[in-house]
Parts: structure tokens; sequence; C-alpha cells
């Protein structure tokens, strides 16, 4: 963008409602529908590897990791801070003095996250890396002061793309609390999984088989 107000904007919405409000999501279904303790053991990280070996570019590490349990373990802690420290951090610190650092941490883990999943697990999101990549604009945030407020004045075009992002996370919500609404008024069996079809087709039962 060739505003600098413009340019903030685009890498703060970016962030703040579609990266950060992604994986936070994604973090929270795993805790949701696994439980918060196997994101400790990391067990669900051996079913994942083991669901995925056949994509994978490094069978034998894949296999090796799957079987040490303190590997899966160190993965799944890694994981719960990509999904949930991060984003969390990322919204709530979005004005302090510490956000173009934050900005900056998040996507190097975050990078590091998709092309690890592509090494181990193949094709995924991987296109998410590219977009954490925009989102921290190291080149914007080489000031001491990070995102400098500009000297232009807000406009009505301002106030549209602020009430767009809103409107747009708010959509994005209210999937998860359709479904809430589903199991708790039982209009959907207990016993299947209300994840959103793509996410469905990568996340492996704990058979070992992928659904």
């Amino acid at each position: 963008a060739s505003r600098p107000r413009a340019a903030v904007w685009l890498r703060r919405f970016a962030l703040e409602a579609v990266l950060a409000p992604a994986y936070l999501a994604a973090g929270l279904c795993k805790i949701r529908y696994d439980g918060l303790a196997d994101q400790f053991k990391g067990e669900w990280i051996s079913h994942y590897l083991a669901a995925k070996r056949h994509e994978s570019l490094a069978p034998s590490l894949n296999r090796r990791i799957a079987a040490a349990p303190a590997l899966c373990a160190l993965f799944s802690l890694g994981n719960l801070t990509v999904e949930v420290a991060l984003p969390l951090a990322s919204i709530l610190a979005a004005r302090s003095r510490l956000a173009p650092r934050l900005r900056r941490a998040a996507a190097v883990a975050w990078v590091g996250f998709h092309v690890s999943i592509f090494g181990l697990l193949g094709p995924n999101f991987i296109r998410f890396a590219m977009l954490a990549i925009f989102a921290a604009d190291p080149t914007a945030d080489s000031k001491p002061n990070g995102d400098a407020k500009p000297a232009d004045a807000r406009t009505h075009g301002d106030f549209a793309r602020a009430l767009a992002a809103t409107a747009l996370l708010s959509a994005w919500f209210a999937v998860q609390l359709r479904s809430d609404v589903a199991r708790l008024t039982k209009s959907f069996p207990l016993n299947q999984r209300m994840e959103p079809s793509a996410a469905a087709s990568i996340h492996p039962r704990r058979g070992g088989a992928v659904g």
C-alpha cells in the first residue's frame, strides 16, 4: 500500500484478524477434542506421524520421532506455543511496544512450524508461511518504535476497513458457535467430530486412519 496508514492496517488485519485467530482456533480445537493432557504427553503427535509417514520427505526421521515419547512431547509443547501462546500474545499485545518484536518472533515460529510440517507430514497449510511473512513485514518495523503513527488523518475508508475486519472475524467465530449450539441441543451426533471438512481430511483418528 502506498499510504502508511493503509500499510499498517493491512499487516495488522492479516495478523490480528486472519493469522492469529486461525492458529488460535486450531490450538483450541486440539485441546477441545484431544484434551489438555494430551497436549503435554504428545501422544497425538505420534498418531499424526504414523498416519502421514508415507507423505513424509524423511520417513525414517518420521518413525524415529514417533517412537520417542520425549520428542513427541517436545513437539506437542512447541505446537501449543505456536497455536495458542503466540496467537494470544499477538492479539493481546498488539498495541504494546513489544508488538514489532512479537510479530517477528511469531512469523519465524509460524514459518518454521509449516516448513517442519511440510517435511514430516507432507503438503498442508504451507501457504500460511507466506502470509506470516507478509504480516510481520520486517522492513516496516526497522524503526525503534515499530509502527510509527502516520501523519495522515483517519478517513471514512479507514472506518470501513475496520468494520469489514470485525465482520469477517465475527463470521469466523460464528462457525464455531454454531457447532457448539448444535452439540448442546443434540442436533448433531455427539460421537462425531465437528470440524471443517478441510481440517477433518487431515486429522488422524486414534486408530491411525485419516478422516
